[in-house]
């Protein structure tokens, strides 16, 4: 396919980087086509960025993920067909509707932690979770925005967006799992509370108060969460990458909190590391170390599930479960420069 064979709509979006069109594809559905800028496709370094996008989101696959449709990754045809959200990302949803209840903001992050978990069993780095790069539709979320998500081993610029960066991308040590880790804990407290732990009105306060301050518990704010639930969320969001919790242990521990609260979220996705077919540096430990951890938080899940509830298996059906080659010591990530920069998508119609 190519952009010819798109009708195009209207533009609902822009970023530093792209344009994003609705569109109606070649069956008449209606998708969010992106396209970069012409500057963007001139420019080497910002073309191999959506390149990368590219070849990355049209692999992933994943029911809490972005469907990419197709793309096309350089040259003057260059897009990536998405799934469309008439809904919005969730960020301004929030906004226009306020904060959710509890059990369905666990829902949304216990999604959002499987989407990302299974990311990182990718070897992939997002490097830019917030909650304007999550979508929802039909009451479910969905993790997107791969514009600067990176795979392990090939980090040459490190990204993020101030409110959810963590401490050690402020400092210039590069992005990690362990960064999308505390990303997501940040999304997660605003989701449940109403409000990030941290504010600042410019760059600089932000950075003094990741850097420096301790959020407020949420255990007081939502006394209703299992005591292990807020121990990892405060770990979530610890000053140490070696302190936090994986994307799949968070899951587990979500998970967990809301079937004590009687929410539904039973899907563990599939462990299976995909086949990049390109030159792309491989980390096996890292990858390996996730796909492991994937089958602990299954496993458990379905011995919890099958206790309290053998034929409740979940809008997304049964686990399917499989099993995973053995992990190897997890090598560790350290990353190169950091440039910074934002990075967000609209794929909801204009009010």
């Amino acid at each position: 396919m190519s952009i010819k064979d798109f009708k195009i709509d209207y533009l609902i979006g822009t970023g530093k980087s792209s344009l994003v069109y609705l569109a109606l594809d070649v069956q008449k559905k209606e998708v969010a086509l992106k396209i970069p800028r012409e500057d963007v496709r001139n420019d080497p370094e910002q073309a191999n960025r959506f390149a990368t996008e590219v070849n990355l989101s049209v692999k992933l696959d994943h029911p809490n993920v972005v469907k990419a449709h197709s793309g096309v990754p350089s040259g003057p045809d260059a897009y990536l067909c998405l799934e469309y959200f008439a809904e919005s990302s969730l960020d301004q949803v929030m906004a226009h509707k306020g904060k959710v209840d509890l059990v369905t903001g666990l829902r949304y992050a216990t999604q959002i932690a499987s989407a990302l978990a299974y990311v990182h069993g990718q070897n992939i780095i997002h490097q830019d979770i917030k909650a304007a790069n999550i979508f929802i539709k039909e009451g479910n979320v969905y993790l997107g925005d791969f514009g600067v998500a990176v795979r392990t081993g090939n980090q040459n610029v490190t990204a993020g967006s101030p409110f959810y960066m963590a401490p050690e991308v402020y400092q210039g040590n590069g992005s990690s799992f362990a960064s999308d880790v505390y990303s997501l804990g940040i999304f997660i407290y605003e989701l449940l509370y109403g409000n990030r732990p941290f504010d600042g009105d410019t760059y600089e306060a932000l950075m003094v108060a990741h850097l420096t301050q301790y959020p407020k518990s949420l255990a007081s704010r939502v006394p209703e969460l299992p005591k292990s639930t807020l121990r990892d969320l405060e770990k979530a969001l610890s000053k140490q990458p070696l302190e936090r919790p994986t994307a799949s242990e968070l899951y587990t521990s979500l998970l967990k909190a809301l079937t004590r609260l009687g929410g539904k979220e039973h899907y563990v996705p599939p462990p299976e590391l995909l086949d990049w077919d390109d030159e792309t540096p491989h980390i096996p430990g890292l990858a390996d170390t996730a796909i492991e951890d994937y089958a602990v938080a299954r496993d458990k899940f379905d011995q919890n599930a099958a206790q309290a509830d053998p034929k409740n298996t979940g809008r997304h059906g049964g686990s399917n479960a499989r099993t995973p080659p053995p992990a190897p010591a997890a090598s560790e990530n350290k990353p190169a420069e950091k440039k910074g920069g934002f990075l967000s998508g609209l794929f909801g119609r204009k009010k």
